[in-house]
């Protein structure tokens, strides 16, 4: 199990990693180098929220730089969250297979992760080939109810997990 959090103030950071907690960078490139590891997520539940429309732009400005990083140093995330709709369903998955068909080629050192969120169960709904884990989003009930499902999808299938919940900082990620 490796442990993320997306706060990087001065007290939080130290805290985090005196006690081995990653970094999930959201919204903008963070420097990340004082972490043990780190991941990057869309940004998309932070746009939605803020109440604010979601730009891709700081996402993608995020893959780039760990995609250099990963070819100069061979230090990359764990994971990059591919871009999702909140409370989308089967829209939000076909959303993440467009995304990580239209990613994977330019960035081959970042292992994607798409999101699943409510309505969408294992075995029901078929993963991009390549994926390399699950993010479970959704609504809290939902991923408490679906967690263990997904975890044994996931092992499955030898991908990774990873799970956010919002009320419990930092976020849970088991591999």
């Amino acid at each position: 199990m490796k442990l993320y959090t997306a706060r990087s103030g001065r007290a939080n950071k130290q805290t985090a990693i005196e006690n081995g907690v990653g970094l999930m960078m959201v919204d903008h490139w963070t420097d990340h180098t004082a972490y043990p590891f780190y991941a990057i997520d869309n940004g998309c539940y932070s746009a939605y929220a803020r109440g604010i429309r979601w730009d891709p732009a700081p996402f993608l400005h995020n893959l780039h730089k760990a995609q250099e990083l990963a070819e100069v140093t061979g230090i990359k995330p764990q994971f990059a969250v591919l871009p999702d709709i909140v409370a989308g369903g089967e829209a939000s998955l076909e959303k993440s297979r467009r995304w990580h068909y239209m990613l994977a080629a330019e960035y081959p050192a970042i292992p994607f992760y798409i999101a699943v969120q409510d309505g969408i169960e294992p075995d029901t709904a078929p993963l991009p080939v390549g994926i390399a884990g699950i993010f479970v989003g959704g609504t809290k009930t939902w991923k408490l109810r679906t967690m263990s499902a997904w975890a044994e999808y996931a092992h499955r299938h030898g991908i990774g997990i990873h799970a956010l919940i919002i009320d419990l900082r930092p976020s849970i990620e088991c591999a």
